[in-house]
């Protein structure tokens, strides 16, 4: 289980990416890092508090 969490925060950037096109210009591509950057300091800080 803790394995997969750690992919989490990769599956959000890359589920992120088609918007890119869909919605924003391509110079939006940078907010891939940003979302997973963001998720992974969520799934540390939610792995801080719940020790299996």
């Amino acid at each position: 289980m803790a394995v997969m969490l750690m992919f989490i925060p990769v599956i959000i950037a890359l589920l992120f990416f088609p918007t890119i096109f869909i919605f924003y210009n391509s110079t939006a591509w940078v907010y891939i890092i940003a979302y997973g950057v963001i998720a992974a300091i969520g799934n540390f800080i939610g792995k801080l508090f719940f020790k299996a």
